[in-house]
């Protein structure tokens, strides 16, 4: 029974080693097989795609380039050519172009290269067997100015609105002004820039979002980003008792209000109610318009009010007065 076991344990040993011999064998040929088509294949035309930086040379240091939106700092270009040379491409970067400055800056301001001409810079930096296909963007083209600038105010895009119950208690864009850059026959016509338009449902809570500017061809931005802070507040409806106070009156007189106060309402934010006080409104009478007014009665206007609050309204829009000469 040993001598029986023993002859079947080589057995399958052998059998094994047979099939692993096999097995080497058909991963050989795998691997010849392999080579030979790689090899075939990399002599074959073929296309890929390769980046290649663009560096803007000879620029005056008192020249600013100011609108880059149809400039690109890497070109995508499509090449065609043998597999083994579009492998140097895959594992060794194509050098830079260098686009020179006088070579492509006009005198309107504007620098532009054609795809004429980058194809001409490419053809420098590629292979002689290598033929370019596409090249993206096609062409190049910025703006550019010998250092020009405005500080101008930002502008929002949009109205806010607050949900019902809710008070927006400020709103702040940061920076609230940025500086633009351009020629100065066009700095002159721009007194302020706008953010991008704003859409958002009625406000119920603070928050602070960023807003990209609204882009002005030919004009460059020292930010293209402005902070957009809104804070928010439970609403509160007011009112306050404020004396009326008499303008533009004679010193040979004095002017009396029936009655001398009068209820201002208005809108606030609960954090803010116990901070408004009769001083900070203004509600006055003015003499002059007795006599261009046949009646009893004075017009009284709201001069000030404070920032806290909004849509203040006066309870009686005018009063009895009466009239004591010195």
């Amino acid at each position: 029974m040993k001598g029986s076991a023993k002859a079947n344990k080589l057995f399958r040993n052998f059998f094994l080693w047979i099939r692993s011999k096999e097995f080497l064998v058909f991963l050989f040929f795998f691997i010849v097989s392999g080579f030979f088509w790689v090899t075939q294949a990399i002599k074959e035309p073929a296309e890929m795609e390769v980046d290649v930086i663009v560096k803007l040379v000879g620029k005056p240091k008192k020249v600013k380039v100011i609108d880059k939106k149809n400039w690109a700092d890497t070109l995508k270009v499509s090449v065609r050519d043998k597999g083994y040379n579009l492998l140097g491409y895959y594992f060794d970067k194509v050098n830079p172009i260098e686009v020179r400055f006088a070579s492509y800056a006009k005198e309107d301001g504007k620098i532009v290269v054609p795809n004429s001409e980058i194809v001409k810079l490419l053809k420098r930096r590629l292979k002689r067997s290598t033929e370019i296909v596409v090249v993206k963007p096609d062409k190049l083209e910025a703006s550019y100015n010998y250092g020009e600038s405005k500080k101008v105010k930002v502008v929002l895009n949009g109205e806010l609105k607050e949900a019902d119950r809710y008070f927006i208690v400020s709103t702040r864009i940061i920076p609230d002004s940025v500086e633009i850059f351009a020629m100065q026959s066009q700095l002159a016509g721009i007194d302020s820039v706008m953010t991008q338009q704003l859409k958002i449902p009625p406000i119920s809570e603070s928050m602070t979002r960023k807003l990209y500017l609204q882009k002005i061809n030919d004009v460059g931005f020292e930010t293209n980003m402005v902070t957009l802070e809104v804070k928010v507040d439970v609403r509160k409806d007011a009112s306050i008792e404020v004396p009326i106070i008499p303008i533009n009156v004679p010193d040979s007189i004095t002017l009396h209000f029936q009655p001398s106060v009068v209820s201002v309402s208005y809108v606030i934010g609960s954090s803010n109610l116990e901070a408004i006080r009769p001083e900070d409104f203004e509600v006055v009478g003015d003499y002059k318009e007795i006599d261009s007014v046949d009646t009893d009665k004075i017009s009284l206007k709201l001069r000030r009010y404070p920032v806290l609050v909004k849509r203040p309204r006066l309870a009686n829009e005018s009063v009895e007065y009466s009239i004591e000469k010195h």
